[in-house]
């Protein structure tokens, strides 16, 4: 596998979280709905494993942001945002943990983080990140 499967994997089980209203690759800068997803590949720690394979885990964020701010659109505010990041936040993390393969595409992922924050700019939103780790083997022969 690779870190673009095994990203594709996550962005797909996001999509599924129904409580998510969009889940997204990449940051656009133009991001739509909410509670809304970005998920970016962290980083990378390879493990020698043994003459056959390594042993790799790559970190993956999930960005989830829910707005603060009422709309004519969105009616959230700031204590429905959240209730609504919590409940969000606990559907991914259970998301991952019922399929830890993400069907095959790796070894095995887990959730490892969670932290919560708050992000003002052009519009004042609840934010959250989930922090996963994706461990796969690859040959070294």
């Amino acid at each position: 596998m690779s870190s673009q499967s095994i990203k594709t994997a996550i962005k797909n089980k996001l999509d599924e979280v129904g409580s998510i209203d969009v889940a997204y690759g990449y940051q656009t800068g133009k991001e739509t709905g909410h509670p809304y997803a970005v998920v970016t590949r962290d980083g990378l720690d390879s493990e020698f494993g043994d003459s056959i394979r390594n042993v790799n885990t790559w970190t993956f964020k999930v960005a989830l942001f829910v707005s603060r701010a009422p709309t004519e659109e969105m009616v959230f505010g700031a204590e429905e945002a959240e209730r609504i990041s919590g409940k969000v936040v606990d559907e991914v993390v259970t998301a991952f943990h019922m399929d830890t393969t993400l069907s095959g595409t790796c070894l095995y992922i887990k959730p490892v983080d969670v932290n919560d924050d708050y992000a003002e700019g052009p519009e004042s939103v609840r934010f959250a990140e989930i922090t996963l780790e994706a461990v796969e083997t690859v040959s070294s022969s």
